[in-house]
């Protein structure tokens, strides 16, 4: 750069630089000379202060040798632009006398930011406020990025309770003297203590508040802090809750009532309900490609019966798009997927009715599953992926709900971290490919830990898994087997459980194909050791149990389980009951059984929506042994999701039931056999604190050690709900049932309580529990138990 220019830009005058050097480069154009396609032999960066020459040539593909085009050095400009370290950059050029070309690139660098400070700032000290500024003394000023930390520091006053809070800088210092400074001003710090609506009187309070995400102070559950935001969010949930119902002019506003001492708000919602429209006429309008069609998928008949709106009925917004999906999602069973349905609404104020007009543009036609490629499956078998698709087969339509089952599997396996199903090629191709891509997560686990349960006391835990196993993967090398690339990748289940503990230990090996030979068929097998101390005695248990089931279908699962079990009882204290001394000593149990499960639930750890219902008839005595009877159980729950907030937290109602009844006399059925309850299964009470009490031995008088019972019905419901992030839920709930000698409901027992579950992802997938319960309803005997708990905790 030239003496004058260094010059200039000491005296802070760039632009004027810029215009000289552009002058004196190009200098050919006075010879109207045009320099396109001429050959480069030098590349000059010029205006650099404190940018490296480097960083500018690592951004620009003008070089020597080339040929020079005018598009890639304006290429060249918008990428160091884009940089955001320059405030000016220009390029020019200079023809020499043997034709080639010289180009030079001039830069005006960004002023550089040399201090940050804030004032006014009280609730947030300067080093929480400084993690929110995305600019440090140093670096080029980036107003983008200082508006950006504005906002960010503004939430951050918001999110804890200051809705007043405003914060802005000094633009006048930052251009003179290269300084930001943040002025804050906090304002009053607000718990919302009280919600009320205002002019509702078509839809209940209960309703609304469903829709709210602001809550009420509540200590030590809800901070209660204001935040104008999310009561903006708020007035919108709350308006789009009365068009879901029909009341198309609603209004909703809010007020917020600040008290005298600033520090509490009651918020007020304000609603004017208006009238409630309803539908008047339905009819469909098929296309295809653009143009009107006679020859169409379905019939104007069958679109009303799919939709959710019927003449006459009130219309709703939420009810037009859940009627849109079902019209798509049956033309995406016969394979048209690329159907688009649009619900036209025609609003007459006058009569508050809506006309609907059904628009299907049904596509080119049905398109053809062409083939399924799978990448990412390093150690997963192909055949463990492909066995879980659902309606798509090479060759046959596309089936859109068989494509949302197939992505549910891949995105829940147990196999993959995260996977994607893409449909190649182009919308309207009669052919389609699919490409399910996955990446694998480790499923073998080696864990030792350690838990306590008011069931089960304290104990140990070792546990080695690999949910996906493959026995005939033998390793051919002993490399091979300890870098753990052997026994891996059928998707079978192994594992191993040592559980020591001061009152239960259990020990047992399991094994589980779910694909006999590729085929709906399964096969588990487990061989187990128990030791218990019980009340008066010790009983330990060693057997194995194998079972093989089909699925019958998605939702329907039978299975055949046989088993083989030796039972000790010792250890007999004298004032144990008659029944316990009937059993002492060894007795050998088999059995054949058989169950059959329909379940509808959306998860199988903590489902939210659906209901599973179980089956089963086991006969003791089979294979001979010492005992003869039969055992009939039934199992049924059912899920609800009450209300959904915007973080996917769920509030959930559920129900279950269990019933078991012995097809023969208790007195005929060893008391190791019979029905217990209490603990974590029936809260309130103690650990096989609810049924029959025996006779004690050494007295011949009725005694307080549960001797168990012929028939059990157990029945809960509990509502949960989120209270901290996703790891603290709350609930309440009620226990009812029995476990009597005989058939019968006489001895009914109720509970009422409340609980917390805690998920912590590190811990695993099943929450730890701890409930208070009080029996409401009793029998003479039982024995109450106010507080129950389930920890585990597992170091790995």
């Amino acid at each position: 750069m030239s003496p004058v220019c260094h010059a200039l830009v000491r005296l802070n005058i760039p632009l004027l630089c810029l215009l000289i050097t552009s002058f004196m480069v190009n200098t050919s154009h006075a010879q109207a000379l045009e320099p396109e396609g001429r050959r480069i032999v030098e590349v000059r960066i010029e205006g650099r202060q404190r940018t490296t020459e480097v960083q500018v040539r690592n951004h620009i593909r003008t070089e020597p040798g080339n040929a020079y085009s005018q598009q890639v050095i304006d290429q060249d400009l918008y990428r160091l632009t884009e940089l955001g370290l320059f405030e000016q950059v220009l390029a020019g050029f200079k023809i020499n006398g043997d034709g080639t070309v010289d180009v030079v690139f001039t830069v005006i660098e960004q002023p550089v930011l040399t201090a940050i400070r804030f004032t006014g700032n009280k609730h947030f000290d300067q080093a929480a406020l400084l993690s929110q500024v995305l600019l440090l003394p140093g670096d080029p000023i980036d107003t983008a990025l200082i508006d950006r930390a504005v906002r960010a520091m503004q939430k951050e006053y918001e999110d804890d309770g200051f809705f007043a809070a405003t914060i802005t800088y000094n633009a006048e210092l930052l251009a003179e003297r290269r300084e930001l400074a943040y002025s804050i001003v906090e304002g009053p710090r607000v718990r919302v203590v009280e919600i009320s609506y205002q002019g509702n009187k078509l839809v209940q309070t209960g309703a609304l508040s469903n829709e709210v995400s602001s809550r009420e102070y509540f200590w030590p559950f809800n901070d209660g802090w204001l935040d104008q935001n999310k009561l903006n969010l708020d007035v919108a949930s709350i308006r789009q809750l009365y068009y879901d119902r029909g009341y198309l002019e609603a209004q909703v506003g809010r007020r917020i009532e600040i008290s005298d001492r600033q520090n509490r708000a009651t918020v007020v919602f304000l609603i004017d309900e208006g009238p409630q429209y309803r539908v008047n006429t339905i009819r469909s309008a098929f296309t295809r490609l653009g143009q009107p069609i006679d020859d169409q998928v379905m019939s104007p008949q069958q679109i009303p019966m799919l939709l959710e709106l019927v003449p006459g009925g009130v219309f709703s917004d939420e009810a037009i798009r859940r009627s849109e999906r079902a019209v798509a999602f049956w033309y995406g069973k016969l394979g048209y997927i690329d159907v688009d349905v649009n619900i036209e609404r025609r609003i007459n104020t006058q009569t508050q009715q809506v006309d609907l007009v059904v628009n299907i543009e049904e596509g080119p036609g049905a398109t053809i599953l062409g083939k399924i490629e799978v990448i990412g499956n390093t150690r997963t078998d192909r055949r463990v992926l492909l066995r879980r698709i659902r309606g798509l087969e090479p060759g046959r339509p596309l089936d859109l709900q068989g494509l949302q089952q197939t992505r549910g599997f891949v995105r829940e396996s147990i196999y993959f971290n995260q996977g994607t199903i893409t449909l190649l090629g182009e919308a309207g191709d009669p052919v389609r490919d699919m490409l399910i891509e996955v990446s694998e997560k480790n499923t073998g686990s080696f864990n030792i830990g350690a838990g306590i349960s008011s069931d089960s006391g304290v104990f140990g835990t070792i546990g080695l898994e690999q949910r996906n196993f493959d026995a005939a993967d033998w390793p051919e090398s002993w490399d091979e087997f300890f870098a753990g690339r052997a026994f891996l990748g059928a998707g079978q289940t192994f594992n191993i459980n040592l559980s020591p503990g001061n009152e239960n230990s259990n020990y047992s090996i399991g094994f589980r194909e779910p694909y006999i030979f590729e085929t709906d068929y399964f096969f588990d097998f487990q061989a187990f050791a128990f030791q218990s101390e019980r009340e008066d005695f010790d009983e330990g248990r060693l057997g194995v149990r194998a079972g093989v089931g089909r699925r019958l279908g998605d939702a329907w699962s039978g299975v055949v389980r046989a088993r083989v079990v030796e039972v000790d009882i010792d250890d007999i204290e004298a004032e144990a009951p008659v029944d316990v001394f009937d059993v002492q000593g060894q007795s050998l149990l088999t059995s054949v059984g058989f169950s059959l499960t329909r379940s509808r639930t959306d998860s199988n750890i903590t489902p939210s929506r659906g209901n599973r219902l179980t089956l089963g008839v086991d006969q003791i005595g089979v294979f001979g042994g010492d005992y003869d009877f039969t055992r009939v159980n039934v199992g049924f729950a059912q899920f609800w999701t009450l209300d959904e907030d915007f973080l996917g937290r769920k509030s959930i109602l559920s129900f279950r039931a269990d019933a078991g009844y012995l097809l023969q006399d208790a007195d005929d059925v060893p008391l190791f056999e019979r029905y217990y309850a209490g603990g974590r299964q029936f809260r309130g009470f103690a650990f096989r604190g609810v049924g029959p009490r025996g006779i004690r031995n050494d007295t011949l008088t009725l005694g307080d050690d549960p001797v168990g019972g012929q028939f059990q019905f157990i029945a809960r419901l509990e509502y949960e709900m989120p209270l901290y992030d996703q790891v603290v839920r709350w609930a309440v709930f009620t226990d009812h049932g029995t476990v009597q000698d005989e058939f019968g409901f006489d001895e009914w027992r109720v509970t009422v309580g409340t609980g917390l579950r805690f998920v912590v992802p590190f811990f695993g997938q099943f929450p730890f529990a701890i409930d208070f319960a009080v029996p409401l309803l009793d029998e003479q005997g039982d024995e109450t138990q106010i507080f129950s708990f389930d920890l585990n905790i597992p170091f790995r």
